[in-house]
């Protein structure tokens, strides 16, 4: 008996060479075309905040994002094109850059550079600070040492609400604060406070800290 080796060779036929030709010439087309629709969305971020006010409307009005629109600055250009974060519904993906406080000077520094030079300018940094220190700015916030952009312009962080507490049964709820002065309370050292708007404001003096 002769033993005869089969070699099994692949059967080309011109359907099936047109067929692979089809695909993948079709798997091009597609690549370009979500290259063209991711760059469709990226340039569009760029010229309008529409996308992000889906869900961030409470930042439309809000001071920064304002007056940067209206120098032709969307959100995008601090943050990101952000496409994982628009896309993602459950709001599980983070935007592409957010910025922590010892973070956020550096970043406004890159386009202010006016600032950037004032705060160099220790003379005129302390005489804005020494009008502002311990007060409240119009946004609301309190200026102390350490300040930030942020804490002197706008009002632009995201604030989470706070959980519920839960309330025990038969226990009642005790009331510290009335909300207009400062009965039941007592200053410690030199500790100045003071009652703004129903807000309760109080300063520590070194002498005061503990």
């Amino acid at each position: 008996m002769t033993n005869e080796r089969r070699v099994m060779r692949p059967v080309r036929t011109k359907a099936g060479v047109a067929a692979v030709a089809a695909s993948v010439v079709f798997f091009i087309a597609a690549t370009d075309e979500e290259k063209e629709r991711a760059k469709e969305a990226e340039e569009a971020v760029l010229k309008s905040n529409s996308a992000c006010m889906v869900c961030h409307i409470d930042f439309d009005e809000e001071e920064l994002t304002v007056q940067h629109r209206k120098a032709g600055v969307m959100c995008a250009r601090c943050h990101g094109f952000c496409q994982a974060h628009m896309n993602d519904e459950m709001a599980a993906t983070r935007p592409d850059l957010i910025f922590g406080r010892a973070e956020v000077d550096k970043m406004c520094f890159e386009c202010h550079l006016s600032h950037k030079r004032a705060h160099k300018d220790n003379k005129a940094f302390e005489a804005f600070f020494g009008k502002w220190r311990g007060k409240r700015r119009p946004n609301g916030q309190l200026i102390m040492k350490g300040a930030i952009c942020t804490d002197c312009h706008g009002r632009h962080v995201r604030l989470q609400a706070p959980m519920p507490q839960a309330k025990a049964v038969g226990q009642e709820r005790t009331q510290f604060f009335n909300g207009k002065d400062f009965l039941g309370w007592r200053a410690v050292g030199k500790a100045k406070c003071s009652v703004e708007n129903g807000v309760l404001d109080g300063q520590l003096s070194d002498q005061s800290r503990r």
